[in-house]
Order: structure tokens, then C-alpha cells, then sequence
């Protein structure tokens, strides 16, 4: 009987400005690249680039793809992008070889979201129920349109269907970046989780993923020379990103609301995987290796049958 998959499933990693989430993109990129010899396409969003991995992209590694507001259609380009497509010589978006591509990066849902509702406001050739279609500001050549509920359940949908759909991505890894959000799980429990746009979305966002990883800074009190007196040493706090694998609390948080979050691996291993890392995908990934070669060999053990007596 023939196996019947749906590629790899989606990973996320999410947390504030600063937790390392576009670093992350460079360590999968060296991750796949040490282990399969191949690159990693990058669709990014985000208005500060990819400054952080730009050696990467500068030595062939990271072969990256930026949408802005001045891309006109940034709703078509990430959907496409998703099914497989990319920039070719001549600039235009079509069907791409997947030859030495081993890993997708999108960065990301949050910014892919706000560039969506950037783009439907400001058309005029659409129309979605239940908005103020009559209500816009107008300037002498520019014009403004106002959101309203229906704009929000349209682009999550969308958003939900691109990361479904980059499952079938024939590659060895995709991962999927946000910033933080609260919002309410299905119980009315406050929660913290990824954004897309609105609040609707973010408890259901694990369901969509197979690792969904919490990027968060911590304070670390450390002692430094004092800049006005060498003989003097005084106390500074440092943030300090860590990477969490499992539903946590900020222990300074009065209301103690969780961060939603999970690793994936072997069911028969769970117990193996550690409440935080360092804030490395890559090392995450091949601790993911290792526990996999271990579960195989051991469920081979089991049901092996014993050699005929001699």
C-alpha cells in the first residue's frame, strides 16, 4: 500500500520586536543548508528587511523576495508563493523549478495581514459585504477607505489557507513567523499567541502548525564596569531572547495569561523535549533528527522478527 502525505507541515515561531524572529530565518536557511545542500526562499513582509541574515542572502543561501505597499496585487503574490511560485529572470511571478530549494520562509503573518487590509482599502475595483463602502477620505489624488468586520474574516481566511496550502511545498522544511498577540481561546481563557489580524484567529493558530515556538526576552542582571569610574562596578538588566517549546507564563505578569506554544516529534519521546532553548531553530531542528532516528530504532527493535534457529 502506497503512503499518502501532504508534505511537511508548517512550523511558526512568534514573539515581540527583537525576539530574533528574522535570525531564526537565517538559522533554518544554514540548517538545511549544512544538511541538504540547498536554499532557502524567503518571502518577507517586513518593512525592516532581512538585515540580520543579509550574509546569508549575500552568499547564496537565502534567496529572498520582498511585498510592500507598492506591491499591487500582495494578496496574489503570497498565495502564489505558497503554491510554489517565485520571481524569475524577467521579474514576473510564475511556476518556479524547486531544484536546490530546500526550505520556505515566510515573515510574516502578522505583516502579510496588514498589507492585505492596506492593499483592499485603498481599491476601488472590489467590493465586500457588510463594509463602509460609502465612508473613505479623499485627498486630491489619494484616497482612504475604513475596515470593516468582513475585511478581517476574509484576510484571516486567506492567511489560514496560505500556510495550509504551503504544506504541499516539496521541500524539507517552511516556517512561518508573527508577532505576539492576546486574544481568547475557545474557553474565554486570555491567552497569548500569534497575530494575524483581529483576535479571531490566534487560539486556532496551533492547529495550523506542527511546532508553534515562542521567541520572548528575558531580563538578565549582569555587572559591568562603571563607564564613569574603572574602579567601580555597577548592575545592568539585559535582555536576553530565549525560545520556549511549551505553554509558559511571563512570571512577571500579574494576570498570568500563557503564551500558547508546542514542539513536535516523536509522541513516544515527548518527555525528551526541554521547556526552553537558546533561541536557535536549527539546533531545535536537529534535536527533532536525533529523536526521530531514536524513535525509528526503537519501534524496528521491537517489531523485528527474531533470526530462524539454526
Amino acid at each position: 500500500m502506497s503512503t499518502i502525505t501532504l508534505g511537511p507541515k508548517s512550523d511558526a515561531v512568534y514573539g515581540r520586536t527583537g525576539s530574533t524572529k528574522t535570525t531564526q530565518v537565517g538559522h533554518l536557511a544554514e540548517y538545511v543548508y549544512d544538511k541538504y545542500g540547498e536554499k532557502t526562499r524567503l518571502l518577507s513582509a517586513d518593512p525592516g528587511g532581512w538585515q540580520p541574515i543579509e550574509h546569508l542572502v549575500a552568499a547564496g543561501i537565502v534567496e529572498p523576495m520582498h511585498i510592500s505597499l507598492k506591491t499591487p496585487y500582495p494578496l496574489e503574490v503570497i498565495t502564489r508563493v505558497a503554491q510554489g511560485w517565485w520571481n524569475g529572470a524577467d521579474g514576473k511571478l510564475k511556476q518556479a523549478s524547486m531544484d536546490g530549494i530546500g526550505a520556505y520562509a515566510f515573515e510574516g503573518m502578522s505583516t502579510f495581514s496588514i498589507l492585505i487590509m492596506s492593499n483592499l482599502l485603498g481599491r476601488t475595483d472590489i467590493h465586500i459585504p457588510e463594509t463602509p463602502k460609502e465612508s473613505f477620505v479623499k485627498d486630491e489624488q489619494l484616497r482612504w477607505g475604513f475596515s470593516g468586520r468582513a475585511h478581517y474574516g476574509f484576510i484571516q481566511q486567506r492567511i489560514y489557507e496560505a500556510v495550509t496550502t504551503s504544506n504541499h511545498l516539496p521541500v524539507h522544511k517552511i516556517l512561518w513567523t508573527a508577532h505576539e498577540t492576546d486574544a481568547k481561546d475557545s474557553a474565554k481563557r486570555q491567552i497569548y499567541g500569534p497575530q494575524v489580524i483581529g483576535e479571531a484567529m490566534t487560539s486556532q493558530t496551533g492547529a495550523w502548525f506542527g511546532a508553534l515556538l515562542h521567541l520572548m526576552t528575558m531580563d538578565i542582571e549582569q555587572e559591568i564596569a562603571d563607564p564613569t569610574n574603572s574602579q567601580k562596578k555597577i548592575k545592568i538588566v539585559r535582555k536576553r531572547p530565549m525560545m520556549f517549546l511549551r505553554e509558559h507564563i511571563d512570571p512577571a505578569d500579574p494576570y498570568k495569561t500563557p503564551y500558547i506554544c508546542k514542539p513536535r516529534g516523536p509522541s513516544s519521546l515527548w518527555d525528551r523535549w526541554p521547556d526552553t532553548m537558546e533561541p536557535h531553530i536549527g539546533e531545535f531542528y536537529r534535536k527533532l533528527d536525533e529523536l526521530g532516528a531514536e524513535a525509528l530504532k526503537k519501534i524496528r527493535d521491537k517489531y523485528s522478527k527474531p533470526e530462524a534457529a539454526a
